[in-house]
């Protein structure tokens, strides 16, 4: 699987605003846009609120010693596995782990980083 780079784009609403209405113009003046796919929050506390530290340890071990399941990571953090699934599911709605589901003997889903580079960037 060929990861990719994902890029958190930290911009206030009006910013986000203003670049789709440039993006709006540019596709009515018939100019080429070059597609992007990122993600963006308003400001740095929802960054933070979806980077947690706990968070942000799941992905260096999901990079550091890629777990064969959920179970086996929270093991790895000593945390409580529902804490662990939970913020699994979020970082896979969010676009940064995708599920494997294995039926080595039982039913298990094992959790992908889905990126090799996380970039942050603020708009000035």
């Amino acid at each position: 699987m060929k990861l990719r780079k994902i890029t958190i784009h930290i911009k206030s609403l009006d910013e986000a605003l203003d670049e789709f209405v440039d993006t709006a113009d540019k596709i009515r003046a018939g100019k080429e846009i070059k597609s992007k796919t990122a993600t963006y929050v308003a400001d740095a506390e929802t960054a933070r609120a979806i980077f947690t530290d706990s968070r942000i340890r799941i992905i260096q071990l999901l990079r550091e010693k890629k777990p064969e399941s959920i179970y086996a990571l929270a093991k790895l953090l000593n945390r409580d596995f529902k804490n662990v699934y939970e913020d699994i599911m979020f970082l896979a709605e969010v676009g940064i782990v995708g599920i494997q589901e294995t039926k080595d003997g039982r039913h298990q889903k094992k959790p992908i980083l889905l990126s090799d580079q996380l970039l942050f960037d603020m708009a000035a």
